[in-house]
């Protein structure tokens, strides 16, 4: 939150438009494999192909969603295992709306960057 203005609160008269940098915690993600995996939830089913999804052997299935994964995922390495904090940094803009239109605030946050930080609880990372 922009400690120089509560969301939600009217703008004093100004036409400036503010723009900060937020940090905050997305939550956790154990690794035992040395990575994570970034994808769309949408792909970890073979819902897009139903059909034919219906005529593979178990075998082809696993294929099937390794294909899936190898091209929609994104393979991250956290350089070690253990319990891993995701922070998100986002790209706050706050743009003034017009007293006649409301007085309000219009708030768009971007996504800008992916951090990881080990657990103090976490075993000791090892490559």
């Amino acid at each position: 939150m922009n400690p120089s203005h509560p969301e939600g609160e009217p703008m004093k008269e100004s036409n400036e438009i503010r723009e900060y940098e937020e940090r905050r915690e997305l939550g956790k993600a154990n690794v035992d494999s040395g990575e994570l995996m970034l994808v769309d939830p949408a792909y970890l089913t073979l819902e897009e192909y139903p059909l034919a999804a219906e005529k593979l052997t178990p075998e082809e299935r696993l294929e099937e969603a390794r294909r899936v994964l190898d091209e929609r995922a994104i393979h991250v390495p956290t350089g070690g295992d253990g319990t891993w904090k995701i922070i998100g940094t986002y790209k706050i803009t706050e743009t003034p709306i017009p007293k006649e239109h409301g007085g309000r605030v219009a708030k768009h946050q971007e996504l800008i960057r992916l951090e990881f930080e080990t657990e103090p609880s976490s075993p000791e990372i090892k490559e």
